[in-house]
């Protein structure tokens, strides 16, 4: 049995955390957004860079990690509830849905994952954690921006 490295251990705390911020009520900062956004992207390209391999030949199979990402991440940022309390800042909150979305998704994109990086050829996939990292980092940008423009759209209604 294969024991996981640190970056998988990594990716799995940060996973993790992810589920938990899901389901609790938080104000929305947009610049967080932005930062964890730019920050999983440029780690994201760093770890490729790493591998020292090429890419070229499996570039179908990052499209389709990133495919997955930007599924999930459209999902995750439609569900996500904003709403503004009695003291008049905006909050998000994932709730029930988001949390079973997480549940469900979670183990399924690990899957998908797993298989596409045991294909021939594709090895560099699971060096550094790349294929978790692309999901992620595509997951993250997608609800980001969605998140962001709800909000925008949020403010834009209470103006009138």
């Amino acid at each position: 049995m294969e024991i996981l490295n640190e970056t998988e251990l990594i990716i799995i705390c940060i996973v993790l955390y992810m589920v938990y911020k899901q389901v609790i009520v938080k104000p929305v900062k947009q610049l967080k957004y932005i930062s964890i956004t730019i920050l999983l992207i440029v780690g994201t390209m760093l770890s490729i860079y790493a591998t020292n391999e090429s890419v070229w030949n499996i570039r179908m199979y990052i499209f389709i990690l990133m495919g997955l990402g930007i599924i999930t991440g459209t999902i995750s940022g439609m569900i996500t509830k904003l709403f503004r309390s009695d003291d008049g800042i905006l909050y998000q909150k994932g709730g029930v849905m988001a949390f079973v979305f997480c549940i469900i998704f979670i183990p399924l994109k690990f899957i998908f994952r797993h298989k596409l990086g045991s294909l021939p050829g594709n090895e560099v996939l699971n060096q550094g954690a790349i294929s978790y990292l692309i999901v992620i980092s595509m997951q993250v940008l997608v609800k980001s921006i969605i998140v962001i423009f709800r909000v925008q759209k949020f403010h834009k209604e209470l103006k009138g």
